[in-house]
């Protein structure tokens, strides 16, 4: 559900409602996004934002999978 946000096509900006919360969308590629799940009490439990650069999005993939194996 939409929650003052813009949804066209792959065009996703601001919030909507998920099954795991309230998400912020700023993305108007979903395969070049990068999806950030908080588990703290901030209002937002997903963040979904657009890296537009393939390179930086791989880089920050890699980072992320080696922050989880270490927790």
């Amino acid at each position: 559900m939409r929650l003052g946000g813009l949804s066209i096509g792959e065009i996703l900006y601001g919030r909507f409602t998920t099954s795991l919360g309230l998400a912020f969308f700023a993305t108007k590629k979903l395969e070049r996004s990068i999806v950030i799940y908080i588990k703290c009490s901030f209002p937002y439990k997903i963040v979904v934002i657009e890296v537009s650069d393939s390179e930086t999005l791989s880089e920050l993939e890699k980072k992320l999978k080696n922050s989880d194996s270490s927790d």
